[in-house]
């Protein structure tokens, strides 16, 4: 067998096998007669068929699969076996040519991860959310709970919907020439509250006053990309209001402390204190992971590392396989899979370019998961009836979640340590939306 290695871009690799028919036809001829002596076919004693007739029903599949090994042990020992090659990802067989008569020729395109030299970070000044939390955003929070446990009953007849009541409402679309309904589109029996905060606001200041049986019309925006800023694209629907009801929102005392914290806490007090030591938690992982993107971001820009398919490959079968949880464990009926992966190519290049850079630094900077990071993950993690131990015993029961979890502090251990290489300007969560809604348009 010959085989040569050739480079086929910047981090691919082909490995070209080649093998004379006569050199493969020992092979061949020992594994007919062994599938001869486990065949039975009908007028033939077990074992004493023809070679000829086993040549045939079988020689094709038996090639094949002796044309695998073949590849396979000729990959092991140039390739994984060859320590100049960094692999990454999986393999794939792009080509063979071999029927059990003629030659046999194969070619197998690999990735290994390419030599990285990463641009300094020195004089980057990145953004960092700035934020206090106000009293105002608690009460906030207590508002948004107490109207979790509000309570419903049917208005009286003739009563005018006030800005706490709740409806249901027929939504149909008006025809832009005519004025009159469609048959088709719109809401039919939509549940809504009248001070849900994603309601449009257009909607709720028509609402208000009306009473069960009344008819109107309303411009509401097209969707949420339109919004209700000046200028934007609304259309026309004609309001049904087939249900009015009033609603009860409990008082905010320590009896609702104990329902809703569900007998964590007696006392609004220290239900206060819960929620905002969770608002805080919230605004801190807002600021983390924005910050990250940043990083990611800037790397990823600064650094055009090259990429292997076999890399790129990873993530798209990480991305199908996450429809298919999506749907029951196996993907859509009409799912085009071939579209979907051309599509999600340059989000897979993407990160698969950032997974590059981030090994070369965690390797840079020798970050490792020591087993006090995993002590104190499991301290933080653990709850009033489960102990660290327990939580330790369960990710080490699954390898997978394990490795996830590994690298997960791997990651924040790596931006820790990049947040010592660049400079911060601090700006309001509202000045960064504000930016963002800017290079929107």
């Amino acid at each position: 067998m010959q085989t040569t290695i050739t480079q086929a871009g910047p981090a691919d690799y082909e490995l070209d096998l080649s093998a004379p028919a006569g050199e493969l036809a020992p092979r061949l001829d020992a594994a007919l007669r062994k599938q001869r002596g486990r065949v039975q076919l009908r007028g033939f004693r077990p074992g004493k068929a023809p070679v000829d007739l086993v040549r045939k029903m079988y020689g094709q599949s038996l090639a094949y699969e002796i044309a695998e090994t073949l590849v396979q042990e000729a990959f092991d020992r140039e390739v994984a076996g060859n320590p100049s090659y960094r692999l990454i990802g999986r393999p794939a067989l792009t080509r063979m040519d071999y029927d059990g008569t003629g030659d046999l020729a194969a070619t197998i395109r690999f990735g290994v991860r390419p030599e990285i030299t990463l641009a300094p970070l020195a004089g980057t000044k990145l953004t960092r959310l700035a934020h206090e939390v106000t009293d105002v955003e608690i009460e906030a929070e207590i508002e948004r709970l107490r109207t979790r446990l509000a309570t419903e009953e049917p208005a009286p007849e003739g009563h005018a919907l006030a800005p706490t009541d709740a409806a249901t409402i027929d939504l149909r679309p008006l025809d832009a020439e005519t004025n009159l309904p469609l048959a088709e589109g719109g809401e039919q029996d939509a549940a809504i509250i009248l001070d849900d905060p994603n309601l449009q606001t257009p909607l709720r200041d028509a609402l208000i006053g009306k009473t069960a049986g009344s008819t109107f019309r309303v411009e509401l925006g097209h969707d949420d990309a339109h919004g209700e800023h000046e200028g934007a694209h609304t259309h026309a629907f004609e309001v049904t209001v087939k249900q009015a009801r009033t609603r009860t929102v409990p008082e905010a005392d320590d009896a609702f402390a104990t329902r809703i914290s569900k007998e964590r806490f007696h006392a609004m007090d220290d239900l206060r204190a819960d929620i905002r030591r969770d608002v805080e938690a919230s605004w801190e992982k807002r600021q983390r992971d924005y910050l990250e993107s940043q990083f990611i971001e800037t790397l990823v820009g600064q650094n055009p590392v090259p990429v292997p398919q076999s890399a790129v490959d990873l993530f798209l079968d990480s991305f199908v396989a996450s429809v298919a949880e999506r749907s029951e464990g196996k993907l859509p009926e009409n799912f085009d899979e071939a579209g979907f992966r051309e599509n999600s190519r340059d989000e897979a290049e993407r990160q698969a370019r950032w997974m590059l850079i981030r090994d070369a630094l965690v390797e840079r900077y020798a970050l490792t998961v020591e087993t006090e990071d995993l002590d104190g993950y499991f301290a933080t993690q653990a709850t009033e009836g489960i102990e660290p131990a327990f939580l330790r015993k369960f990710y080490e029961a699954s390898p997978r979640v394990m490795e996830q979890l590994e690298q997960r502090l791997l990651s924040e251990k790596l931006f820790a340590r990049l947040a010592d290489e660049v400079a911060f300007e601090d700006r309001s969560f509202e000045d960064v939306q504000a930016d963002l809604a800017a290079r929107r348009g």
